[in-house]
């Protein structure tokens, strides 16, 4: 049984009964222990959007690997140098006026890989303890064979 979940809204009969029209056109199994597939996926690097305190790595196991068939994105609280740091920065500048960042993470992309206009993102999301489960549309109970995350048309 297919169950489409959009918080805050019934909307879920529709997209039920458009699923039988969507045909698969990408999907990551995360099959293979370690990075993720460089093929599919790049990074966000650096002190990235609105004065976050998380750095983003790229290519950093510690930070974004797959483990026995999932993705795994861990936060950790750590110093990490800012490659992009300038001492004359201004602080306006605060991609590059900061020396250190105190935390780091990543920030998983399709970008330059993959891209669709229209479409519909399936996955199946375990928050860890301490975080939130991301708003917006998540789409549960539905399994593609061997599937983790997958985009329709």
């Amino acid at each position: 049984m297919h169950t489409l979940w959009i918080l805050g809204a019934g909307l879920w009969l529709a997209g039920a009964a458009w699923a039988a029209d969507w045909k698969l056109v990408w999907a990551d199994e995360f099959d293979q222990n370690g990075l993720p597939d460089p093929a599919k996926w790049s990074y966000e690097e650096g002190f990235v959007r609105n004065r976050e305190l998380q750095y983003y790595t790229a290519g950093r196991t510690q930070n974004a690997r797959v483990e026995g068939g999932q993705l795994i994105i861990e936060a950790r609280r750590e110093r990490f140098p800012n490659a992009r740091y300038q001492a004359d920065a201004p602080e306006r500048r605060w991609q590059q006026h900061r020396e250190h960042a105190d935390y780091t993470s990543a920030s998983l992309t399709t970008r330059d890989r993959a891209a669709w206009t229209y479409s519909r993102l399936e996955a199946q999301v375990k928050p860890g303890r301490r975080v939130a489960a991301p708003g917006g549309v998540l789409d549960v109970g539905h399994e593609h064979p061997g599937g983790r995350l997958a985009g329709l048309r």
